[in-house]
């Protein structure tokens, strides 16, 4: 099974801004919005709940798949978390065992683009189910622009819906340096974003 990168408009104008000393400091504060995918016509049956900064602004999606996407600078930024659900064939049998090997790190290997860099694959749970956690980087070109993304995907199933939160940070590749800085700065946040995932149901 194979995903598609998701590219997003670039506002070029912030390229070369610096980022917040500590991203994560806003929601340490409790400075968060909530977000429920209850309802949602693009969340295919996934029912669940998280939390993002304040100063990001929630957009809707364009693209079928897009339930959500939130920009960091309101709206500005080059940092994006993005909320994307692919329906699986209602007649599949899809066990916790066979989540468990779709999620593991070879299998998860296997799913990037392939003109992506492969950084990492971990195997991980979200309110006790199976989850995985894949990492790549991968250029682009955009309109003649080329940039560098680098991804952070939570992946993992409710039902016949996967579900992947990505994390993405856009750069250039003259400034390689900098995005490197930036997503080390932003990792924490993205962690607290992850555990802040609620599957809204599933201890009624």
């Amino acid at each position: 099974m194979r995903h598609n990168l998701l590219l997003l408009p670039i506002c070029w104008a912030t390229a070369f801004a610096s980022v917040a000393q500590s991203p994560a400091s806003e929601f340490v504060e409790g400075k968060v919005t909530k977000f429920s995918t209850r309802g949602h016509s693009k969340a295919k049956g996934a029912v669940f709940t998280l939390k993002y900064p304040n100063s990001w602004a929630a957009k809707e999606g364009e693209r079928t798949n897009i339930v959500q996407k939130f920009i960091s600078e309101s709206g500005k930024g080059l940092e994006h978390i993005i909320i994307v659900t692919k329906s699986l064939p209602s007649d599949l049998s899809f066990s916790e065992a066979d989540q468990k090997a779709f999620l593991s790190p070879e299998a998860l290997k296997e799913t990037i683009p392939d003109d992506a860099k492969f950084i990492r694959a971990t195997p991980t749970k979200i309110e006790g189910s199976p989850a995985g956690i894949l990492e790549y980087s991968v250029r682009a070109d955009r309109a003649g622009i080329e940039i560098d993304m680098h991804i952070v995907s939570l992946i993992f199933f409710q039902a016949h819906t996967m579900v992947q939160i990505q994390f993405q940070v856009a750069g250039v590749p003259s400034k390689a340096s900098d995005l490197a800085d930036r997503v080390a700065a932003f990792r924490p946040l993205f962690q607290l974003v992850m555990n802040s995932v609620v599957f809204d149901d599933k201890w009624k």
